[in-house]
């Protein structure tokens, strides 16, 4: 499991983040730890028997507040968390280790492997965290006080700087070295935009899941690391194009030339085959793996009566997705055959399979598909 905490001051663009599509892009799932804490400090008082609401009526009873008209359920949810934050510190101070396995597991159960935690505020809190999980980092978001009180918010600026004061000295209890801004995995620039900001946490990502040091971070490490989130930027700014490829087989030069009628389809409207007049005016018919088939009339329908695609940039790798075309689709073929004993091979591969890939991919060579398709794979 692998939990990113998020820290910094209010306003510092934590939430944004949080909400924007950066997380969602690298396969991580976003909680509040806030949603966790209320869960928790339910679950506690279940299995005790007693509902929350019970608690906070009393609550109410006690230190006779008095709800009224359309401000009871606001005023409710504000106790919620009043109690449950409460409830929370109080477990924190006696049960540190146990609360805090608590809320992993809570997390884990409901939102995956891979988390953002928003927020994290003192070191005791990620001590515990980072040390139940396989792999953790913790971004700082630095923001300059001049953005941070420009931007829109409830409470007013005087109190939000209290709050920060308070904040500075949760990451510092104690004045010990073992405190939360010594454990800081990475900073990042909150003015900044949601590219850069999403390459930026790319690759701390692909450190920690990868178990990089980061403060010692090679040149080869980082070539490496660069290379890989390049290709997943491509993914997923590309899904269709490569899709496409994937499906079908087609060349680069094709892809841009497709439009609805370049299909052969179903009786019920599901494409089967594409058609293209490739490399020196060679007519190509190719199959469309099954697998693909639903996905690729959604791409087609969509497009209606333009083309398909309108432009395909040069360092998208179009040839590393035939290749993983042409394996596919020989395994696919190659599971459909009961015996392959007595069948002919060409240096491993089965020759009528070779043959049918490499009429899909526009070549007559078996030795081109098995050299520069299957074999590189």
């Amino acid at each position: 499991m692998i939990i990113i905490g998020l820290t910094g001051l209010h306003r510092a663009g934590k939430s944004f983040f949080r909400n924007s599509q950066i997380p969602q892009l690298y396969g991580y799932n976003t909680v509040n730890k806030k949603e966790l804490i209320i869960n928790l400090c339910k679950k506690f008082y279940l299995d005790k028997n007693v509902d929350l609401t019970e608690v906070i009526k009393d609550k109410i009873i006690n230190n006779e507040i008095e709800l009224k008209g359309n401000q009871q359920l606001v005023l409710f949810n504000d106790l919620i968390w009043k109690v449950s934050s409460e409830w929370y510190e109080e477990q924190i101070y006696n049960n540190t280790y146990e609360v805090l396995f608590n809320l992993v597991n809570l997390a884990s159960e409901n939102y995956g492997e891979k988390i953002i935690l928003d927020a994290v505020h003192n070191n005791m809190e990620w001590a515990v965290i980072s040390e139940c999980v396989d792999k953790s980092g913790i971004i700082y978001f630095n923001t300059p006080k001049v953005i941070r009180e420009s931007r829109p918010g409830e409470l007013n600026n005087d109190i939000v700087n209290k709050k920060n004061i308070n904040r500075i000295g949760y990451w510092f209890i104690n004045n010990s070295i073992q405190n939360l801004v010594n454990n800081f995995s990475w900073c990042i620039n909150g003015t900044e935009d949601i590219q850069t900001n999403s390459q930026s946490f790319a690759l701390l990502a692909k450190c920690i899941e990868k178990g990089i040091d980061i403060c010692n971070l090679q040149k080869a490490d980082l070539f490496t690391l660069k290379t890989e989130l390049k290709m997943n930027y491509m993914i997923y700014n590309y899904k269709s194009e490569i899709s496409m490829i994937q499906a079908t087989g087609i060349r680069r030069s094709s892809l841009e030339t497709i439009t609805k009628d370049s299909f052969k389809y179903d009786t019920n409207g599901t494409p089967t085959h594409i058609c293209v007049t490739e490399k020196g005016g060679r007519y190509r018919e190719a199959e469309i793996r099954e697998s693909y088939r639903e996905e690729i009339r959604e791409i087609v329908e969509k497009a209606g009566n333009e083309r398909v695609f309108e432009h395909i940039p040069n360092r998208l790798p179009t040839h590393r997705f035939r290749q993983e075309y042409a394996e596919k689709l020989y395994e696919e073929k190659l599971e459909k055959i009961e015996n392959t004993e007595d069948r002919e091979q060409y240096r491993g591969y089965d020759r009528e399979i070779l043959r049918e890939v490499s009429e899909n991919l526009g070549h007559n060579r078996e030795d081109v598909i098995v050299y520069h398709y299957l074999y590189v794979r």
